[in-house]
């Protein structure tokens, strides 16, 4: 229990208690106190350690995944669904197709309707542009 309240109710209380619940869920489910410096993933037959911040984006491929960095791309057997679940806790991933998630640390360029990470063209999905434009910090 967080707080209680007692008839009849006074509205500055009743704000007292809905923010003192608000702090505590905040405490209880903040993202930060679940991120892990790195994350663990099956390919080739290995278990890969890789830093989430180094991962520029990740491309499906049918019942793969192709993570992509800078020095590599690993392919895994896994769902856009279980790998951004994974990457949830960390800052700066944003699905932006329905086969693509990308880590914002990595965009250079955001024009029509493609992100541009290193030579690659990225498409933003239509269901996926209004919730990642709106999320942009534009001057």
């Amino acid at each position: 229990m967080v707080d209680y309240l007692v008839k009849p109710v006074n509205q500055a209380r009743l704000l007292k208690a809905i923010s003192k619940a608000r702090e505590r869920i905040d405490a209880e489910f903040e993202p930060q106190n679940l991120e892990m410096p790195y994350i663990f993933v099956r390919s080739n037959h290995k278990i890969i350690k890789i830093n989430p911040h180094e991962i520029q984006y990740i491309e499906a491929l049918s019942d793969y995944i192709l993570i992509h960095t800078a020095k590599q791309k690993h392919v895994v057997h896994a769902t856009m669904k279980s790998i951004e679940e994974k990457l949830y806790t960390f800052k700066g991933f944003v699905r932006i197709h329905r086969s693509y998630i990308v880590n914002m640390l990595h965009i250079e360029v955001v024009q029509d309707l493609n992100v541009s990470i290193k030579e690659k063209q990225i498409p933003i999905g239509r269901s996926y542009r209004t919730k990642f434009i709106e999320g942009l910090d534009v001057l």
